[in-house]
């Protein structure tokens, strides 16, 4: 059982990035979800992904520095399922492995028209559910050693 636990904390050690490891760029190019996704990918990063609140601070910083007044696209969505969030750059999902979730009141509630199932942070740092086509600057996330 030791070896079983042993092995399963290593793996986590090895896989989960530490907040300290990443650096953010916010991108101030309106674009839809996908659309970011991609771009960040073409950087050299990820889509943002928020599993701590000092990550959450640690965006909402760059938005900041960005001149951020609006939304910003993250990578959270739940376009397989409906309610079933997950970080799109990291296929975990919303919440774990921490269980920090930063939703403003009363979201997510899915109530555009053709539905919402992307998520966007804004000024304040609160994170609200949007159509995926909406345009919205973005935030990527990068690794470094």
């Amino acid at each position: 059982m030791k070896t079983v636990l042993l092995a399963l904390t290593i793996v986590a050690a090895v896989v989960l990035p530490t907040a300290q490891s990443l650096r953010y760029t916010a991108y101030k190019t309106k674009v839809s979800f996908f659309e970011a996704w991609q771009q960040c990918i073409v950087k050299g990063g990820s889509l943002v992904s928020i599993e701590l609140a000092s990550q959450n601070s640690m965006v909402l910083r760059e938005i900041k520095k960005a001149g951020g007044d609006s939304e910003w696209w993250l990578s959270g969505t739940d376009v397989g399922l409906e309610g079933s969030w997950i970080w799109f750059s990291r296929n975990t999902p919303v919440g774990s492995p921490f269980g920090f979730l930063n939703f403003g009141s009363g979201e997510p509630n899915n109530a555009g028209s053709n539905g919402e199932h992307c998520l966007a942070i804004n000024s304040l740092g609160k994170w609200n559910d949007v159509s995926c086509d909406k345009l919205l600057y973005y935030v990527c996330e990068f690794y470094f050693r």
